[in-house]
């Protein structure tokens, strides 16, 4: 972990100011449109036609696995501009292991770093260690928080 110092010190203070924040709400008529919102931006989740739903949008663990991945692009483009690490295409792919018949949610979780770069193998697997150890959505899912939850009637 490298945060502290001017680096990070704008990003950290904005995220210690607030308590990030989202809401998800499901229409309960036919299929499972789901609208979240956080910080005044939508996206639409939903489930394949072939599991009921209408397929408009992503399904809640490939939204879980595209914030993984968003978020690992966000901190290595910061690592890399401080490493002064040249970076001429970076995507990053997360794909997960589901299996049912041993538990509800995914059971591994795999990231792989598409990179073009002039950086040696061993540059590169160092700058993936350090974007994993400073990406705070990595370290969410790696040492999971505590869950809770209450009940609010409207």
């Amino acid at each position: 972990y490298i945060g502290g110092g001017a680096f990070f010190a704008r990003w950290e203070d904005s995220m210690a100011e607030k308590k990030p924040k989202a809401t998800a709400e499901i229409d309960l008529g036919e299929g499972y449109k789901i609208v979240c919102e956080a910080s005044g931006k939508q996206i639409i989740v939903d489930e394949p036609v072939s599991f009921g739903g209408t397929d408009l949008g992503m399904n809640p663990l490939e939204v879980l696995l595209s914030g993984l991945g968003a978020c690992k692009c966000v901190i290595a483009k910061m690592l890399a501009k401080k490493k002064r690490l040249q970076l001429d295409y970076l995507s990053i792919e997360c794909t997960g292991t589901f299996d049912p018949e041993k538990k509800v949610g995914l059971s591994d979780i795999e990231t792989v770093f598409h990179i073009k770069s002039p950086a040696s193998d061993e540059e590169l697997e160092k700058f993936m260690e350090l974007v994993d150890n400073n990406c705070p959505v990595n370290d969410t899912i790696k040492n999971s928080p505590s869950l809770s939850h209450r009940l609010q009637r409207v």
